[in-house]
């Protein structure tokens, strides 16, 4: 089945009934929402369109995956039936029978708000995966770490085709000196560097990592440690992202510190943080805890 030349003809001919051409192309939009996401999802599109049935499940399936994917709309059930009803308009066009017009939520129930796709849990997400398995991913400096935890949410996005983009040492402030950047940031696909300095735009998430391996680790070079300092490292860093948050750089702002042997975990950074336990993972070499200091709203 052609899924193009029927999308094209299913337009056409809700053009003969609606003037409103945005109207059309939302129904458009919409009645074919599946063509792209259909797979992980696990509705077939096409098999749909063939049968001239909507499975019972349809409109759970829908739910699940806006909850699944970071998708935050005011309301999902409600955005699932309008899915629901410009599935069926499509059914009915190729069916033969006669187009009425499907019941559409108002702008509050159907609209994504992209400016709250909660990134904070995202991330929080990759941290889990990280935990469950720390050992296996052989961290070894902190551009290993930062990597790892860029490729996860680059991974998560791209999942959900969230309109955004994750890169690593991005410029926030002016200047051209390398400590005007920050580690890690999620903006919206289309924002330049540029707009974020001159406050034009807001990063979604901006992250400021500190990684200190295990000296007890015996692929790690003890003379080298330590490689994180507390004051002028940790907690330059918890100060850095404030700035950023304070300043409007950002709407979430982190400081991620991994210490892997435990050389910090009594020193306390104040009440903005919160040291994770990891654990040894059941060897001598490990002792990992993580420094988690978060800003938002």
């Amino acid at each position: 089945m052609d899924l193009t030349q029927l999308k094209q003809n299913f337009k056409d001919e809700l053009l003969k009934h609606y003037s409103n051409k945005d109207t059309v192309n939302t129904y458009v939009s919409d009645a074919f929402f599946l063509e792209n996401r259909g797979e992980e999802i696990g509705i077939d599109l096409q098999k749909i369109i063939s049968d001239g049935v909507i499975p019972d499940f349809f409109v759970r399936k829908l739910e699940d995956h806006f909850v699944a994917t970071y998708c935050n709309y005011k309301n999902p059930h409600n955005y699932a039936l309008f899915l629901k009803s410009a599935l069926q308009l499509l059914l009915d066009f190729v069916g033969g029978k006669e187009l009425t017009e499907p019941h559409m939520p108002t702008t509050d129930e159907n609209e994504l708000i992209e400016d709250n796709i909660d990134f904070l849990t995202m991330i929080n997400d990759v941290m889990e995966q990280i935990r469950c398995d720390y050992i296996s991913y052989g961290f070894v400096t902190e551009r290993d770490f930062e990597w790892t935890v860029q490729k996860l949410l680059w991974g998560m996005i791209k999942k959900a085709n969230l309109p955004y983009m994750v890169f690593n040492s991005y410029p926030i402030e002016p200047g051209t000196h390398r400590s005007t950047s920050v580690d890690l940031i999620i903006v919206k696909e289309g924002t330049s560097y540029k707009d974020v300095e001159n406050g034009e735009s807001q990063a979604e998430l901006v992250v400021e990592f500190k990684f200190e391996p295990s000296g007890k680790r015996a692929e790690i070079c003890n003379e080298k440690l330590p490689v994180v300092f507390w004051k002028d490292g940790v907690m330059k860093d918890i100060e850095r992202v404030s700035r950023f948050f304070n300043d409007n750089k950002a709407k979430v702002a982190l400081a991620v510190f991994v210490d892997e042997g435990g050389r910090y975990r009594n020193h306390n950074p104040g009440s903005q943080s919160e040291w994770i336990d990891l654990g040894d993972y059941g060897t001598d070499e490990y002792n990992v805890s993580i420094l988690w200091t978060v800003f938002c709203h």
